[in-house]
């Protein structure tokens, strides 16, 4: 059985050694068998560690221009930001899902983009707005309807909207 020298060089270096990402590069390519695993030994010149520059994520760069939003009622305020929109694409959009399933795992329609999803949040949030405002220091949730989905908004005890999904 062959083993490359990359997989090998990689096996060779301590953890400790290589960046949270990186990539191990050797300038000979060949391969060498099981049997002289053990009794290779690797000339610091020939492995190269180098960080591998982080692929931005699919949600941060569809949420660039995303404007906080803030929805003020009485003397409650209740924001919408970037980061609240990042996990709800992340946990309930299957474009854009990172999560891990759950027993009962909701998606949102694959159709809907950012726009759409801001606006089923905006459009709960203005349906149940005495609903919202009762909500305690805890925060809850709470039912509202878009575009003929019954949805679920849940809301944290800091006044963040964190949760959208349908029911």
């Amino acid at each position: 059985m062959k083993i490359s020298l990359w997989l090998i060089a990689l096996l060779t270096l301590p953890l400790s050694s290589l960046p949270s990402q990186a990539t191990v590069n050797i300038q000979s390519q060949s391969s060498v068998s099981e049997s002289t695993l053990n009794t290779l030994d690797f000339p610091s010149n020939q492995l190269l560690a180098k960080r591998i520059p982080k692929v931005p994520n699919r949600v941060t760069a569809i949420l660039s221009n995303f404007k906080p939003r803030t929805y003020k009622f009485g003397s409650k305020k209740y924001n919408l930001g970037r980061n609240d929109v990042r996990h709800i694409l992340e946990r309930h959009h299957p474009k854009y899902w990172r999560g891990k399933s759950k027993p009962k795992q909701t998606f949102l329609n694959e159709k809907m983009g950012v726009d759409d999803v801001v606006n089923g949040i905006e459009s709960v949030v203005k349906q149940k707005r005495s609903d919202i405002s009762k909500l305690g220091i805890n925060g809850g949730q709470i039912e509202g309807i878009y575009n003929g989905v019954t949805y679920i908004l849940g809301v944290d005890g800091r006044g963040r909207i964190r949760q959208f999904f349908p029911k």
